[in-house]
């Protein structure tokens, strides 16, 4: 049976309207549900405590007096802005010319019912909250971007990345980042920092680190400058965590295991604040869209052979002509420039 349905049979059975089943449904409910017998027992005592009757004097302010003590009682977790949509609408009408007996079984009736409601509204509210309302920041090409995020966290952004928040921070503080990010993290022991980079999770209470998480990237980066951070797959089930300490980094592949952190000099991957690019063992596809989030140009290669390429070397950001002198040297690679579009032509002789 419907647990509103036990209770409303429990009313009967106060006031002597069961049948013979409706009492022995009563009496297996006793026996097989301890918080209900409990309760029962409860209001039984409630009943027989005639030299302390009920005292109705205003029946709003008695009612309002009930709710605020189970209110009380059941958000003391729950932040204050959060009450006004707690309380529910409800209105008691009890014929109060009713006996008191039966008057005292009303209340204490309804009043159980508000718990079990409260509770389930808690459970449906509270522990799965409404959808997550978010902003998008996005930085153009050429450019770049400092935020102070609602908590003092400063994020810098680089040219082409976004970075999604949401409009208030609750018990953990989650952004999402695409591209690439320098995160001076306020320290909140209370609410995790955590960062979602494509495929990876950075979680972290109080540091500097950089993520690198290009789509066109075939792993995610994280170098920390101070502090500790864990690295791990966003679905923590794939792999096992890391944890990357000052002056190390560890790269996380779309596929396998996050790296074991090793010592790197942070400068060389945090250079890109001020203007100069250090690129490791990086593959043209990678340098290529960096520069085009950069300059804001488009590149096109004629040979796809060069696209396996993989290249070491550090640029400062210049002028276009300039930059373009140094591709060529370092791709072995004609330049040719048109309007926005910029060729990289593979030399006869090689």
């Amino acid at each position: 049976m419907h647990l509103k349905n036990y209770w409303e049979l429990l009313t009967r059975y106060l006031s002597n309207e069961c049948s013979e089943k409706d009492i022995s449904e009563i009496e297996e409910k006793i026996k097989t549900d301890e918080t209900f017998a409990k309760n029962f027992e409860e209001m039984l005592h409630i009943l027989s405590v005639k030299e302390k009757p009920l005292q109705i004097g205003n029946e709003d302010e008695k009612w309002n007096e009930i709710k605020s003590g189970i209110l009380n009682n059941t958000t003391n977790n729950i932040q204050e802005s959060d009450k006004q949509h707690l309380e529910p609408k409800i209105f008691l009408n009890i014929p109060w010319s009713y006996p008191k007996i039966l008057r005292y079984a009303a209340v204490f009736i309804v009043v159980i019912g508000l718990s079990y409601f409260l509770s389930n509204m808690f459970n449906s509210s509270i522990l799965h909250p409404t959808q997550v309302e978010y902003r998008i920041i996005k930085v153009d090409r050429g450019k770049r971007l400092t935020i102070t995020l609602y908590d003092g966290t400063r994020v810098t952004l680089d040219s082409g990345s976004e970075l999604k928040v949401p409009t208030e921070f609750g018990d953990t503080r989650d952004v999402y980042l695409l591209g690439e990010g320098y995160f001076e993290v306020t320290h909140d022991s209370y609410r995790p920092f955590q960062v979602y980079a494509n495929h990876a999770l950075v979680q972290v209470m109080g540091t500097e680190f950089n993520i690198r998480a290009w789509y066109e990237s075939s792993s995610v980066a994280v170098t920390v400058k101070e502090g500790k951070v864990a690295l791990s797959f966003n679905d923590r089930s794939v792999s096992p965590m890391v944890y990357i300490t000052d002056g190390k980094q560890s790269l996380l592949p779309k596929h396998g295991y996050p790296s074991n952190p090793v010592s790197v000099n942070v400068d060389d991957y945090t250079s890109w604040k001020h203007n100069e690019l250090h690129f490791h063992d990086a593959s043209l596809t990678e340098i290529i869209a960096q520069l085009e989030r950069w300059y804001d140009y488009q590149f096109e290669v004629d040979d796809a052979l060069l696209y396996k390429n993989h290249l070491t070397f550090h640029i400062k950001r210049t002028n276009v002509d300039n930059l373009l002198e140094s591709i060529s040297i370092i791709t072995k690679t004609d330049v040719v420039k048109e309007g926005n579009m910029i060729k990289l032509v593979k030399k006869e002789n090689n």
